[in-house]
């Protein structure tokens, strides 16, 4: 009953078929795992709602800054978590993110 999205934060480069090529590379797949991707606004509304972090920056490597976080939502749409992506520790906090 685990489902994961990726969210683009550059939609201007990611496209459908970008997305796609890139799970086919990761050799992940729908329904468990989908890459999304639309209006920068849109993306952009949605990690506040999620109270994470993605915005443009022309300083930074490769010009966005984001977060990096996974968040667990249930199936009500309630925020169960956060976890860290960049921290080996936050990935034993919750086993599906090593299974």
């Amino acid at each position: 009953r685990l489902m994961i999205l990726s969210h683009s934060i550059d939609p201007e480069h990611d496209s459908v078929p970008v997305l796609k090529d890139y799970a086919d590379r990761l050799q992940v797949a729908a329904p468990r795992w989908n890459f999304l991707t639309g209006n920068k606004d849109t993306i952009y509304t949605l990690s506040e709602y999620y109270m994470a972090s993605a915005a443009e920056d022309p300083t930074a490597p490769g010009g966005f800054v984001h977060s990096g976080a996974f968040i667990l939502v249930d199936n009500h749409r309630f925020i169960r978590g956060y976890y860290d992506g960049t921290k080996p520790e936050d990935d034993k906090r919750y086993p599906c993110f090593t299974a």
